[in-house]
């Protein structure tokens, strides 16, 4: 390694690379280490504790950005599916509908779904959606 980084920098930015590469070869090779020493040290730093736990703590902070995202995906969806951004059209409405139902488990993923626009169908399943959110609402 080059430069005068302490051991914790070092580290840290070992599992900086590691967690854009999920290669621990790759990312010693990227703090400085020789191709030819590479592998060896990227096996190393893997077992050193320390780095486990920077590891751990970064894998559970990218799940939750993850999660944040996927609620903000699922919440912009809810809008489409009930006509709460104008100027949409009633596919893109249908479309957000299977979407969603595809998300909480309703629809298995081989189901086709095919739709003649009914605005009164439209209307009972935007509803029932709106009181299955309620329900949900209520048990968490």
């Amino acid at each position: 390694m080059k430069g005068n980084k302490t051991l914790r920098q070092r580290k840290e930015e070992f599992v900086r690379h590691f967690m854009l590469t999920k290669n621990a070869t790759e990312a010693a090779k990227r703090c400085g280490y020789s191709e030819k020493s590479a592998y060896n040290q990227g096996y190393r730093l893997m077992k050193d504790d320390e780095i486990q736990k920077m590891l751990a703590i970064e894998v559970q902070d990218l799940k939750e950005r993850h999660l944040d995202d996927l609620e903000s995906i699922v919440d912009a969806m809810k809008d489409e599916a009930l006509g709460n951004i104008p100027g949409h059209t009633a596919g893109s409405r249908v479309k957000a509908l299977e979407l969603l139902a595809r998300h909480f488990g309703m629809l298995e993923d081989r189901t086709k779904i095919t739709v003649e626009h009914q605005e009164e169908w439209f209307k009972d399943l935007a509803d029932e959606i709106k009181d299955s959110e309620k329900k949900e609402h209520h048990l968490n």
